[in-house]
């Protein structure tokens, strides 16, 4: 099973949400502790709700940004490969090229909307994390509270974008272990 840290993006009350979740599921099926089944078994609706709280927190600044944020469920194409949520930043700006072909932006500060833009919008939000994979295989995953100036860089210094894992459930409602197989956990 994942880490935590990949579960959850980088704000206390998400690790509540999950581990009161879990704690719920627990005492649902009248375990006293809390397992792996159990986060497991909540993490469609822990998805859901952390996407329905990004939504809300920033719909004032990208009104459209529901259609965004769906807009990124992967392809039929993209599902059938391992890195069906990881993009480089050429492959993230096609893609919100795609969505913006279908959809209106307007950024509420009147700012151009790009696909430049949206990514680090998304960046911003912790929709996406930057992602780099360094030659022993380890994964370094960097949010924007750690590492904002990857956001300023037109080409990240051999990173690449990931959607969120707290985000994936409600993106992609096939079936957990299609997800858990695509995770890769360093």
């Amino acid at each position: 099973m994942a880490d935590f840290h990949a579960r959850i993006r980088n704000r206390p009350r998400d690790l509540v949400k999950l581990c009161t979740k879990a704690a719920e599921e627990a005492y649902r099926t009248k375990s006293t502790t809390i397992s792996t089944e159990h986060i497991e078994a909540i993490l469609p609706a822990y998805s859901k709700s952390i996407m329905e709280d990004t939504i809300g927190e920033y719909i004032s600044e990208l009104p459209a940004i529901s259609k965004l944020l769906y807009g990124m469920r992967p392809t039929k194409k993209e599902r059938t490969t391992e890195d069906g949520y990881r993009y480089t930043t050429t492959e993230l700006h096609s893609k919100l090229h795609q969505i913006m072909i279908n959809n209106t932006f307007n950024f509420a500060s009147a700012s151009p909307v790009d696909p430049k833009s949206l990514k680090d919008f998304l960046y911003k939000i912790n929709f996406i994390t930057a992602r780099k994979t360094l030659p022993d295989g380890a994964i370094i995953r960097s949010s924007y509270e750690e590492n904002q100036k990857l956001s300023l860089a037109y080409m990240n210094e051999g990173y690449e974008w990931e959607v969120h894992l707290a985000y994936r459930w409600e993106l992609q409602a096939d079936s957990l272990d299609d997800i858990f197989n695509k995770i890769s956990i360093n």
